[in-house]
C-alpha cells in the first residue's frame, strides 16, 4: 500500500469514528421533525417555571423545561430527551485520543444542513485535508484535490467503532439504573446537562456535558479504570448558518442535486 492510500485509508477511518458522534443520533432520535417527547421535570419548591433564555432564532429548544433544572441520575434520561438540535449548524471539534502515555488531536469542521452532515478533517495547518459527507442515503469521503468520491451505505460503521466515542444514542439507549451521575451543571460559562455512565464491555467511565442552550454535546470524556482520559472531544465555534457551497461535491454539484 503506497503512503498516500495508507493516509487515506488511516483518515477514512477517522472520518467514521466522528460520523458516529455527530451523526448517528442526528438520525435516530428524529431531531429534525420538530416533535419530541415531553417530560415534567421535578419542583424545585420555588413555584417558578422553568425557563431558559431565547437569544438565537435559529435555536429549537423547548426552554420552558429548563431553568431552573433539577437533574438527578434517576430523570437525566428523561431531560436529555427533550434537547433539541438546531436544524443548520456548524463547529469546530477536538477529538484527544491517549494512550501508552502518547497522544494524538484531531481537528475536525463539521456542518449540518438540510439533513446532510459534512466533516472536513484538518492537517497540521489548518486545512481540511479528508471529507467526510453524510445523508440520508449514503456516506461520501474523499481528499482535498482529488476528484475521486468513494461511497458506502449511510449509517455504515460498525457497532465496535462507534463505541469509541460517546454518543447520545448511547446514552439514551440505556436502562435508567445503569446511569452513575445526572446533574446541571456550568461548563465555561454555559448551562449543560451532565450524566455519566459505567461501559460494561470496557469498564470505562462515559462523561457527556449537552448543553441547554444548542441541545448540542458540548463535551465527551472517556476515562479508563486507572483515572486516565483515553479519549475527549471538545466543541467550539458554533454558528447557527452554514453556506450551501460547503455541500459542493468534487464534480460541482450539491449534496442534495
Amino acid at each position: 500500500m503506497t503512503e498516500k492510500k495508507r493516509r487515506f485509508a488511516v483518515f477514512t477511518a477517522i472520518s467514521l469514528l466522528f460520523i458516529a458522534l455527530m451523526f448517528g443520533f442526528f438520525w435516530s432520535m428524529g431531531l429534525l421533525d420538530g416533535d419530541g417527547p415531553s417530560i415534567t421535570l421535578p419542583d424545585d419548591g420555588s413555584g417558578n417555571q422553568p425557563g431558559v433564555p431565547q437569544s438565537d432564532p435559529h435555536l429549537t429548544v423547548q426552554a420552558e423545561h429548563y431553568a431552573p433544572l433539577v437533574v438527578t441520575s434517576d430523570n437525566v434520561l428523561s431531560v436529555v430527551a427533550t434537547l433539541r438540535r438546531p436544524h443548520t449548524y456548524q463547529y469546530e471539534a477536538q477529538v484527544t485520543m491517549s494512550a501508552g502515555g502518547k497522544s494524538a488531536v484531531f481537528r475536525a469542521l463539521c456542518y449540518n444542513k438540510n439533513g446532510y452532515a459534512k466533516t472536513e478533517f484538518l492537517n497540521d495547518q489548518g486545512m481540511p485535508e479528508s471529507h467526510v459527507l453524510a445523508g440520508p442515503e449514503a456516506t461520501l469521503s474523499w481528499q482535498a484535490g482529488d476528484t475521486r468520491v468513494f461511497s458506502g451505505p449511510a449509517g455504515g460503521i460498525s457497532e465496535d467503532d462507534s463505541r469509541r466515542i460517546p454518543t447520545y444514542e448511547d446514552l439514551l439507549s440505556l436502562p435508567k439504573e445503569e446511569i452513575c451521575a445526572g446533574e446541571a451543571v456550568t461548563l465555561d460559562e454555559e448551562s449543560c446537562i451532565y450524566a455519566t455512565w459505567i461501559d460494561p464491555v470496557t469498564d470505562e467511565e462515559q462523561r457527556y456535558w449537552i448543553s441547554v442552550a444548542s441541545g448540542l454535546l458540548v463535551r465527551a470524556e472517556t476515562v479508563n479504570k486507572a483515572g486516565d482520559t483515553v479519549l475527549s472531544m471538545e466543541l467550539s465555534g458554533l454558528l447557527y448558518t452554514v453556506d450551501d457551497e460547503v455541500f459542493r461535491l468534487p464534480d460541482g454539484s450539491l449534496a442534495w442535486d
